[in-house]
């Protein structure tokens, strides 16, 4: 049974999670891809996991901005309709998709997940991304924020029966009715 506090920040909120994801990366070393893919792997990796829940992700589209450019060069190269450029195509539709997720941006993640479906490869991961992408779009508009990264300070709110704080470093004006 969950307490109070997960219900209510499961159903108002955003869970503080860790976790660990799949990404596709070229296994064979004979592939002419295989270095790169190796090394936009490791950059990846090193920006997402300096993500947390408290810290905003400002700067970390330009910090990935490489891996992506990588990515998406390799759908341009890779674009024959033969089984092994639909599976590295899918590599990348797939490691973009999840990159866009950990950056909060539904719009370009639902595009990578329609670009999974069209790929034809296994649209079944491209439609699971695509219903991840509408939650989380949905979310943010629910909560009116574009972002699950941020710093609570508890400090700004108070309980339904306490009163303000008084400033007393703060002058209150005269009052004017005498």
């Amino acid at each position: 049974m969950r307490n109070l506090s997960n219900n209510i920040t499961n159903d108002f909120g955003y869970a503080e999670v860790t976790l660990n994801d799949y990404m596709w990366i070229v296994s064979s070393r004979k592939h002419p891809e295989y270095e790169a893919h190796r090394r936009a792997f490791q950059q990846m990796n090193s920006v997402l996991f300096g993500l947390n829940a408290n810290t905003p992700i400002t700067g970390l589209r330009e910090k990935l901005k490489p891996v992506i450019d990588y990515f998406e060069k390799i759908k341009r190269n890779y674009n024959s309709t033969s089984r092994h450029d639909r599976k590295i195509r899918y590599a990348s539709f797939f490691n973009l998709a999840l990159l866009y997720y950990y950056l909060d941006d539904p719009q370009m993640m639902m595009q990578e997940a329609n670009g999974l479906v069209l790929n034809d490869f296994d649209p079944r991961d491209g439609k699971g991304f695509e219903q991840v992408a509408l939650r989380l779009k949905n979310q943010f508009q629910i909560a009116n924020v574009n972002t699950r990264h941020f710093k609570v300070d508890t400090t700004l709110f108070k309980g339904p029966f306490e009163q303000a704080t008084v400033n007393s470093n703060k002058t209150t004006p005269p009052d004017q009715s005498k």
